[in-house]
């Protein structure tokens, strides 16, 4: 697929999520191209085509300052400096159960968690870093918390991981 393609689909993925037809309707948008139009092109058939409408948890150490992901990096926090964030991290009121209520009251049928973003910060157990979510206050595996929900409701949930890593020399 070319990169032109994948934009306009992605576009009218998005647009159609949020306006429906009226995109079309009103010529702002044109359509998919006939082939990718085509059910044997398998693109309709792809859970994430059908599903449209989905959530997106951009979350981590970053939450603690109250600024973006990018916090670490546009204001030169030093590395030392920055992971001190991860002795505050106590999400004690984090319920797996709440959020798939909220999403699927929305009318939302899927879940994209951040499991680790550029800062390195890993939201799970793992052996091949110190700086997870088991080695701050909380002391959870959050993404297994997350993951367990969505498989009991039965819930796509789909996981962003950055291969950038400030934290990792």
């Amino acid at each position: 697929m070319r990169r032109r393609h994948f934009v306009h689909i992605a576009v009218l993925t998005g647009a159609e999520a949020l306006a429906g037809p009226v995109i079309r309707a009103g010529g702002l948008l044109p359509s998919l191209p006939k082939k990718m139009r085509d059910q044997k092109s398998g693109i309709r058939d792809n859970w994430f085509f059908r599903k449209r409408f989905g959530m997106f948890v951009h979350w981590g150490l970053y939450a603690i300052p109250a600024v973006h992901e990018q916090y670490q990096q546009r204001y030169h926090i030093p590395r030392r400096q920055y992971e001190q964030y991860a002795r505050q991290w106590d999400p004690v009121l984090f319920d797996p159960e709440k959020w798939l209520d909220l999403m699927q009251e929305a009318g939302m049928e899927y879940l994209t968690f951040t499991t680790k973003h550029h800062d390195g910060f890993c939201m799970w157990d793992t052996k091949q870093t110190s700086f997870n979510v088991m080695n701050t206050p909380y002391g959870k595996d959050i993404l297994g918390m997350l993951a367990d929900a969505c498989h009991k409701r039965d819930i796509p949930l789909s996981l962003y991981y950055s291969i950038v890593d400030w934290h990792h020399q």
